[in-house]
């Protein structure tokens, strides 16, 4: 088994797995972490609460997006 990430520190070495022969924790096993956080795809989500009020719904909306 290799372990590598951050949860790569909550198995210790010395533990034992059922058809696992060796655990390796390569030496820079917490770079798998920000690796995956580079090539992951962006995104994102805004919330907003507005009053509707003399306001036009449609306008609102477009100003919104």
């Amino acid at each position: 088994m290799i372990l590598v990430g951050g949860g790569s520190a909550l198995i210790p070495a010395d533990a034992t797995f059922k058809g696992v022969s060796e655990i390796l924790k390569p030496e820079y096993n917490g770079c798998a972490n920000a690796l995956g956080a580079a090539i992951a795809q962006v995104s994102g989500r805004v919330d907003r609460v507005e009053n509707l009020e003399g306001k036009n719904k449609e306008d609102l909306l477009e100003e919104v997006k």
